[in-house]
């Protein structure tokens, strides 16, 4: 495919969407107008809010082509930092007038994004790949995305294997959008460097739109823990930021129902847990890794799928591994000022009510600030730290600790 016949598609959309009062009414008319384009516009969200979270956490997130600005909200939320662009300047426009917050806007064309390699951590495209009749066209777009996304794109495509595209054929309705397979899209997107790694259909059979979560092939976050039900990694944000990003998951039917017995059923999941107790050990001023955030994933049941909660990252030792440690700073291999750091931190963690059960030197990190403790996702806490039963059973994880030291 020609380099002039991309050029000609974009220049029949723009065209298309700078008519006077186009831009109006894609931004007010389009998905207010009837009820079926209100609950689809809300279900589209609600699927992007997951995707979003799914593969969270994001800095900056491009928005390309961002049209009226629709999923502003949803995309902000889960980021810090939100550009849009597009090929219209009445789009850009209408997107300026309803964002409440100034966002940073450019007029580009997603086939020749004005950004370096991998200047965000996602990049949102919506509703434009079944404007290309020709896979060429669409690849190139594709690549294109994957250029400028750190790990994660979101895109769509129109499924043929619908009701909704068999009525079109059969009433001999061509128009402007172009339907495809989804082996033909998992094609497009493996030619361009990218996998699907979830598919989620607005409305399986009868609808064409499918909404894809696609993760670059040559990312380069690491891989540190790989288990059949946990993977940590150290991820890398666009703004130099590291993140020590735990992943929880149950991919069978079977462990999933295991876990309902313990945690996750209809209450809150293990990332949460994890967060929300590190949240409290550090308001009992105990030294532990920063928490960022937390996400979790429900089927119909109440079950969790999967979850993930994203901490600070702190290239240390644990205390676990202090016979092979060679610091650059000194206080490190002081063992008598160690000790007497981490004996203040586990009474601290006993002051505050909180059986640790993960007090292992595992989860401690030996830092020049002192120790920093991590993983408390199965902290118990108790109203009444100076009974006699909290007591001993405190004692006992001590000394189990120092045992294990």
């Amino acid at each position: 495919m020609s380099e002039s016949s991309m050029s000609f598609r974009e220049a029949e959309l723009l065209e298309q969407y700078e008519t006077p009062g186009a831009a109006e009414h894609y931004a007010t008319g389009r998905w207010q107008q009837s009820r079926r384009a209100r609950r689809s516009s809300a279900k589209e969200e609600r699927i992007v809010g997951e995707l979003l979270g799914m593969s969270g956490p994001h800095h900056t997130i491009l928005d390309l082509p961002c049209g009226a600005g629709r999923f502003s909200q949803v995309l902000q939320a889960h980021s810090e930092r939100l550009v849009r662009g597009d090929l219209a300047k009445s789009m850009l426009w209408q997107a300026a007038q309803a964002s409440p917050t100034e966002v940073p806007a450019v007029r580009a064309s997603a086939a020749a994004i004005p950004f370096t390699e991998a200047s965000a951590d996602m990049v949102f495209c919506f509703r434009l790949l079944h404007h290309f009749e020709h896979a060429p066209q669409r690849v190139e777009v594709l690549r294109e995305l994957a250029r400028v996304s750190r790990r994660w794109v979101i895109g769509t495509f129109f499924d043929r294997a619908c009701l909704q595209a068999w009525r079109n054929q059969v009433r001999g309705k061509i128009g402007t959008r172009f339907s495809q397979s989804s082996e033909s899209f998992g094609r497009e997107a493996a030619s361009a460097g990218l996998t699907v790694r979830r598919s989620r259909y607005l409305s399986k059979g009868i609808s064409e739109q499918v909404v894809v979560l696609l993760e670059k092939n040559n990312h380069r976050d690491e891989v540190l823990l790989d288990l059949p039900s946990v993977r940590l990694e150290r991820r890398t944000l666009v703004d130099g930021s590291c993140v020590a990003h735990k992943r929880y998951f149950f991919p069978h039917c079977g462990r999933r129902l295991e876990a309902a017995f313990r945690h996750t059923w209809k209450r809150p999941c293990r990332a949460q847990y994890e967060y929300e107790n590190l949240i409290r050990l550090r308001a009992a001023d105990v030294p532990t890794v920063t928490p960022h955030s937390w996400w979790c994933r429900r089927d119909g049941m109440g079950f969790v799928r999967d979850s993930w909660v994203a901490s600070e990252w702190i290239e240390a030792s644990s205390a676990s591994d202090l016979g092979s440690i060679s610091p650059a700073h000194p206080d490190l291999l002081d063992e008598e000022k160690l000790r007497t750091q981490l004996r203040d931190s586990i009474e601290k963690i006993h002051a505050a009510g909180c059986l640790y059960r993960g007090l292992h030197p595992r989860n401690v990190l030996i830092t020049p600030s002192g120790p920093r403790w991590l993983d408390p996702a199965k902290c118990r806490w108790h109203h009444n730290p100076d009974s006699p039963s909290f007591q001993r059973d405190a004692a006992a994880e001590a000394a189990r600790f120092w045992e294990e030291l």
